[in-house]
């Protein structure tokens, strides 16, 4: 997939990531400031605090997006139709892909900071929304369930898939951060160029493996339902 449409994928994760570097390059510009101050008022602390979920945000924000794109990609692949972003463009649902993307993040943080064990188990269940809105026409509500269920089918296998990909976020984020001061130099050029480029580093494997792991367990529950059916004679269930 990512041999036959990269130019494609490659302009999109552009497109997403470059602004969504900018917030994580300002993100990291106040956390610098703040530790480089001599007193850490109550003010401080709080700006911490928020900086912190400012880079969780900018470390999800854009997965169901772009996996969206990924998706779209293959559902006109499946067609045998062109490469061309116009024919990709015409197969997503930006809007529900968006405000999921948000409330994914959203989900994900309140798990965070409740406890770092339903962020995780947030971060695994509703990791096939991008995939269950684009093949299924799901609303974001539906989606969020349809994911849910389909993860349970094969839970740990999403996430030894899901999991590692996300923690590799900051070894991807120093290799992006080299490359790009030794093209872009020292200053705020090159942490933007860095901090773009490890966004599109981690978010191609996460979101190649997320399509991937949608269509399998789809496919695995159709048979299975059909299976069911020739033994029982029960109408299968909608997949």
């Amino acid at each position: 997939m990512f041999r036959v449409r990269w130019r494609t994928l490659l302009i999109a994760g552009v497109v997403l990531f470059v602004p969504i570097g900018l917030l994580e390059t300002i993100d990291h510009s106040l956390l610098e400031a703040i530790e480089d101050a001599d007193d850490v008022s109550v003010l401080d602390s709080i700006g911490i605090v928020a900086v912190g979920a400012l880079e969780t945000v900018g470390t999800l924000l854009g997965e169901v997006v772009f996996a969206g794109v990924v998706t779209a990609s293959v559902l006109v692949e499946r067609r045998g139709g062109g490469t061309s972003v116009r024919e990709m463009l015409a197969e997503l649902s930006p809007v529900r892909l968006a405000v999921a993307d948000l409330l994914y993040v959203l989900v994900v943080l309140a798990g965070a900071i409740a406890l770092i064990v339903p962020g995780l188990l947030f971060l695994v269940w509703f990791a096939l929304l991008a995939p269950v809105i684009e093949v299924e026409h799901a609303t974001i509500r539906e989606a969020f369930g349809r994911s849910r269920a389909l993860v349970r089918r094969r839970p740990w296998l999403v996430a030894a898939f899901v999991l590692p990909i996300v923690a590799l976020d900051e070894t991807l984020t120093t290799l992006a951060h080299d490359v790009s001061i030794d093209a872009l130099g020292e200053g705020f050029g090159g942490e933007w160029g860095a901090a773009a480029g490890a966004e599109l580093l981690t978010s191609l494997p996460l979101a190649l493996a997320v399509v991937v792991l949608y269509f399998e367990l789809a496919d695995s529950e159709r048979r299975a339902s059909l299976a069911s059916y020739s033994s029982s004679g029960d109408p299968p269930i909608r997949s």
